[in-house]
């Protein structure tokens, strides 16, 4: 097997994949994020103090253009990609023979619906969706991604939406007093 995992939640993610591949026998390459090569290098040092049979497991940290010689890799008919729909579509597209085990990034939407209209409901919806969408900076693929708000409450519930996005506070991830930490990197920020 060949796991390819993300940046974010780089230890769960791994664990998605690692575990699944020993507890069938399958041995595994694991080739992290390059951003997040640590994690990924640590559970190798764990895993290689289990007793697991040589070549159970392995960890390749390389640029993600080295990945598609991977993907390519008959030695690995099985390709496990968690990341961008793009990107879990090509390597899918390129080995049409392989088992490929897609993770993709998700369109996570939120409804307010009409019953759902106290000022309370929608200060509490607001509040929830402000931090769904901005939690771990929104790098995420669980995070709110998209909010479709019912034509009869819209016109209430916008601005309670934006008071509670402008109350988040950025900062340092373990002052008790942030709600956004930092992302992953310049660009991610910028964008």
């Amino acid at each position: 097997v060949l796991g390819i995992t993300p940046f974010n939640f780089p230890v769960n993610l791994a664990a998605h994949k690692i575990g699944p591949a020993l507890a069938v026998g399958a041995p595994i390459v694991l080739k992290p994020a390059p951003k997040t090569p640590l994690s990924a290098l640590l559970l190798g040092e764990i895993l290689a103090d289990c007793g697991l049979p040589a070549g159970a497991f392995s960890v390749l940290t390389v640029d993600d253009e080295v990945a598609a010689g991977l993907v390519a890799d008959p030695r690995m008919p099985v390709v496990s990609f968690t990341g961008s729909g793009p990107v879990g579509w090509a390597i899918r597209d390129a080995v049409p023979r392989k088992h490929v085990t897609l993770e993709l990034g998700g369109n996570a939407g939120v409804l307010i619906c009409p019953d759902w209209s106290s000022d309370a409901d929608l200060r509490q919806a607001a509040r929830r969706i402000a931090t769904g969408a901005n939690a771990q900076g929104g790098q995420s693929c669980i995070s709110v991604q998209r909010v479709l708000v019912d034509r009869t409450v819209y016109e209430r519930f916008l601005p309670v939406l934006v008071d509670e996005v402008e109350q988040l506070v950025v900062g340092d991830p373990w002052s008790p007093a942030t709600t956004v930490g930092p992302l992953i990197n310049r660009a991610a920020a910028q964008r």
